[in-house]
């Protein structure tokens, strides 16, 4: 998935920006994985009762339960690192918690590297770096943890009676509709690319550099798609 993103972002720019495109691609990994492992999962899961792995039950936290309360589940959500705390740490860790952190990192820098494309060309390394870390440590967690961590959402059936909740199986939701959101919100404040409105006002055609390799990242993004939703339907089974 990231190798096609940094294609397809890339090979549309224009060459003139291309180092810059394609380390915000590189970079983007690297700051929301450590964002997410220090922070983020442990927000995203951090009262989530079901079990996985051989030993990991909930533990709850006195200290940390206001916050759960303020920012989980209307009906009690419970502790937001109870279940796997500040970098998957914890009573409940095992091998099983950090397989499903490594499975659930691939949507959270789904959720983050969609940005860099719409607000190429045109945003400062620094508030890349800052948006990168805000992303993996709450921006997707909160909404996942609503969502897939057993927060409020998740339990509109239960607690009024509305189906079966908020459900959102392979991430239409919680990856690409937050990533588009903050996609859309980073291209109203920062404008379009220099150059692209003429002093008419008519709009002009920026033209990427290497088109063989956006569509290259296209197929490449294709295949990494559908293997995620393999693993989706492998996991649900």
């Amino acid at each position: 998935m990231q190798a096609g993103f940094a294609l397809v972002e890339t090979g549309f720019c224009r060459a003139k920006h291309a180092a810059h495109v394609v380390m915000t691609n590189f970079t983007i990994f690297g700051l929301g994985f450590v964002a997410y492992f220090l922070v983020g999962f442990g927000i995203m899961f951090g009262g989530y009762s079901a079990t996985i792995g051989a030993d990991a039950v909930p533990v709850i936290g006195a200290f940390t339960e206001p916050i759960g309360r303020f920012i989980g589940n209307i009906d009690g959500f419970g502790a937001v690192f109870a279940w796997a705390g500040p970098a998957l740490s914890g009573d409940a860790y095992d091998v099983g918690v950090m397989a499903f952190f490594l499975y659930l990192v691939a949507f959270m820098d789904t959720t983050a590297t969609i940005p860099t494309g719409s607000m190429a060309e045109r945003w400062k390394f620094k508030s890349f770096i800052w948006w990168g870390l805000f992303c993996g440590a709450i921006y997707f967690p909160l909404f996942g943890m609503w969502t897939w961590g057993g927060g409020w959402l998740s339990q509109l059936g239960n607690n009024f009676d509305l189906g079966k909740g908020y459900v959102d199986f392979a991430g239409s939701g919680v990856v690409h509709a937050m990533g588009g959101m903050a996609a859309l919100a980073g291209a109203v404040v920062l404008g379009p690319r220099i150059g692209k409105f003429g002093k008419d006002g008519k709009p002009r055609t920026l033209r990427a550099h290497h088109i063989p390799m956006a569509m290259l990242g296209t197929f490449i993004l294709l295949f990494g798609w559908f293997r995620l939703q393999r693993r989706l339907h492998v996991r649900s089974d």
